[in-house]
């Protein structure tokens, strides 16, 4: 059975963005978690503590790439 969206408009529904992988970086030998997201509004990348208290996220514009990001977070890492 076809979706009500396609069977009005002829279209189908917009693929689902695949989850990003975490990332890792290391700093004085103790490895740290991040965790990227993507958010549509959003027009820098931002770097918050995770509500968990153990991990970080990392929000970033819906266009950046992933090897921004980790060039991002190698430059973020003495703060």
């Amino acid at each position: 059975m076809l979706p009500l969206r396609q069977i009005l408009f002829g279209k189908r529904s917009p693929p689902v963005a695949a989850p990003l992988p975490e990332l890792l970086i290391e700093i004085d030998g103790i490895s740290i978690v991040i965790k990227p997201k993507r958010h549509a509004t959003s027009r820098r990348m931002v770097l918050r503590l995770a509500r968990d208290g153990e991990s970080f996220t990392l929000t970033m514009p819906k266009r950046q790439s992933l090897v921004s990001a980790k060039a991002f977070l190698d430059t973020s890492k003495l703060w």
